[in-house]
């Protein structure tokens, strides 16, 4: 328990894979600081998402219904870290998970719901303390703003070169579009319809999952 974190997060079909994917951004980071990380995730996401399958971290399938007795049971002498990325969780099953879980992390991006949490990340752009204010405990450690973004090394990599491509003021000539790993709502073709429409001389790279329908 000392160095257990464990993820509630799920992913697939109808949910996409984003939750997922950025938990194994802080779970790898975690990892590389001697911590043992496990994926607490909906059966579609353990079947369905190749870098969770890829990650080395342990999974677990629970059900949505099974809730915090789920995981007690699974796992009956709880955890140090606890970290909720899930749109349909919120106070009361952080709540519930208290006597579990030693210190309770939530990551969000909608502001749209209660929280129980010790740390909240919320890495939209703009987001703002006043955001979270009758949504948060007063004592929660609030990460809010792009600057708390779960960037996977690869891209913090790169970022130097992007950064001088935009200083040097140099026309745009290629476009990277990549609506999420499965595209749920299909909004890729409308954005190849929108760059059309926009007589931009650019070559477009498109990128989906294999289980995406667009």
């Amino acid at each position: 328990m000392s160095r257990l974190a464990i993820f509630r997060c799920d992913g697939g079909p109808g949910v996409g894979n984003g939750h997922v994917v950025r938990c194994l951004t802080l779970a790898d980071a975690l990892a590389a600081e001697g911590w043992a990380c496990v994926f607490a995730c909906n059966p579609a996401a353990v079947t369905s998402i190749p870098a969770l399958a890829r990650s080395g971290h342990e999974t677990y399938a629970i059900d949505a219904e099974d809730g915090p007795a789920g995981l007690k049971a699974w796992q009956p002498e709880g955890c140090a870290l606890l970290i909720v990325d899930h749109y349909g969780l919120d106070a009361a099953f952080e709540t519930a998970c208290r006597p579990w879980a030693r210190r309770i992390m939530t990551i969000d991006d909608l502001a749209d719901r209660p929280h129980d949490c010790n740390i909240l990340l919320d890495q939209t752009p703009g987001r703002g303390a006043s955001d979270y204010r009758d949504l948060a405990p007063n004592d929660c450690h609030r990460l809010l703003g792009a600057e708390f973004a779960l960037l996977r090394p690869q891209f913090f990599a790169a970022r130097g070169e992007a950064l001088a491509r935009d200083r040097a003021k140099q026309p745009v000539r290629r476009v990277f579009v990549a609506m999420g790993g499965l595209d749920g709502r299909k909004l890729t073709p409308l954005v190849l319809e929108a760059i059309g429409r926009s007589g931009l001389d650019v070559a477009v790279d498109v990128v989906l999952g294999g289980r995406a329908e667009s």
